[in-house]
């Protein structure tokens, strides 16, 4: 019974100090569930780089039992709040940041305040505060930032013998210089190069268009629709007379993210993983802030974020802790960054890395820099219907059918309505 004794003992005390082999060995392993989606540019790469991660990750914390699963984008959104509700939904989850404020609506996004909060180092990272609500609450933890630019072709400048673009073009300038970009050497009244991309998207058409003429889609409570301020309408216009006045950009099409790599249009607002494509096809470019408007300079910012269960266990919440941190970290974002997916989140990988990355643009820093001027895209738990109201209004205008008063008063109504019904339930 003595050498029974002495034999527990001695294992007792070698677990103690086993450190993470304690959970391997000397107690039940802590199941993890890691969801993700593959980024609709990443070519496949984006995937295989997370499933390297989540094992060196799993390899390392043997006290962790790791698993994961992924599906392309509208998938894995489409098929998340399904299994949410269900109670088979990931521990943690890579978020876009625009649907951040619905998975805490609807109570599925764990409070990390806290966690947060007790860094020893807050200020290593980008991107804390965009998920830190009006009460101070932070609901996600960022995983990698989609910051914008302006793109430009720069042979098409040379050819054209115009100077490159500049932190301080207007919009203006924009136009102006489009119609000069935009040719049609046959004649045959379709040019074959366009000065700009001027589409009906939320993040890299009228959104930071509409933000730099001074107006906005949702007012500061995110109640009211501010889509019939004439600010907005001016912005629509600008932008729908590019395509059907001025001629400067392709008319409404499909593939409108492959028009600046094929070379078909000069300029285009573009988020960080827009390098991805370009860069695969190997043209001269480069890029510079976001153009400046009667309203100013407003340069939209995604923070993929990681979001953790917060109907799960409080053991596999601080495994997902652990998988966050261990994402975060130097090594981590290096290799993600790498990859060249995202800007990272992490400040000394964004100096010691992404800042001397020898691939295009060369004027990354801007990507950088850009963050001084950064807005989230008017949050909402509602999100993904407010921004496809907008966009099925606004086609009809895109489209020339009808004019841009009619489009932006119809996506106006449309919005209130949805605000109206969403918030009578709460």
């Amino acid at each position: 019974m003595k050498s029974i004794k002495y034999m527990v003992a001695m294992l007792l005390c070698a677990c103690m100090w086993a450190g993470y082999a304690v959970g391997a060995f000397c107690a039940e392993q802590v199941e993890l569930h890691i969801g993700f989606y593959e980024a609709s540019a990443g070519f496949g790469q984006t995937g295989k780089k997370m499933i390297e991660l989540i094992e060196e990750f799993a390899k390392a914390n043997p006290q962790y039992k790791v698993t994961y699963s992924s599906a392309g984008y509208s998938a894995f959104f489409n098929q998340l709040p399904v299994h949410l509700v269900s109670g088979v939904g990931p521990d943690v989850w890579l978020c876009d940041g625009v649907l951040v404020a619905q998975y805490k609506d609807n109570g599925f996004a764990l409070d990390l305040t806290t966690r947060v909060n007790g860094l020893p180092n807050i200020g290593d990272y980008f991107g804390i505060d965009t998920n830190r609500d009006n009460e101070g609450h932070i609901w996600a933890f960022p995983q990698g930032l989609q910051v914008s630019a302006f793109f430009y072709n720069k042979e098409h400048f040379q050819k054209g013998g115009l100077a490159f673009p500049t932190e301080n073009w207007t919009l203006d300038d924009v136009r102006m210089v489009a119609r000069k970009l935009t040719l049609d050497p046959d004649n045959d009244g379709t040019p074959n190069q366009y000065g700009f991309r001027s589409i009906n998207h939320v993040t890299e058409g009228w959104y930071p268009i509409i933000r730099a003429f001074g107006g906005d889609i949702l007012d500061k409570s995110g109640r009211k629709s501010m889509i019939s301020d004439s600010r907005t309408i001016d912005a629509l216009r600008y932008m729908v007379e590019m395509v059907h006045v001025d001629r400067s950009s392709p008319p409404p099409g499909t593939n409108v993210f492959d028009w600046f790599p094929q070379q078909l249009v000069s300029m285009q607002y573009g988020l960080y993983i827009r390098t991805f494509p370009a860069n695969e096809r190997g043209f001269d470019y480069d890029i510079t802030l976001v153009p400046i408007g009667p309203g100013g300079r407003f340069n939209p910012v995604i923070v993929n974020s990681w979001v953790i269960n917060a109907q799960t266990s409080p053991a596999k919440q601080q495994a997902a802790w652990d998988w966050i941190m261990f994402f975060s970290s130097e090594y981590a974002q290096r290799e993600w960054t790498l990859l060249g997916e995202a800007v990272p989140i992490n400040r000394k990988v964004a100096v010691t890395t992404f800042m001397q990355m020898d691939v295009p643009p060369k004027n990354r820093m801007v990507f950088v820099n850009s963050l001084e001027h950064a807005v989230p895209i008017s949050p909402s738990p509602i999100w993904s219907k407010w921004q496809s109201a907008v966009s099925s209004a606004l086609n009809n205008a895109f489209y020339g059918r009808v004019n841009v008063y009619e489009a932006a008063m119809l996506a106006h109504q449309n919005v209130q309505v949805l605000l109206d019904e969403y918030y009578a339930n709460k």
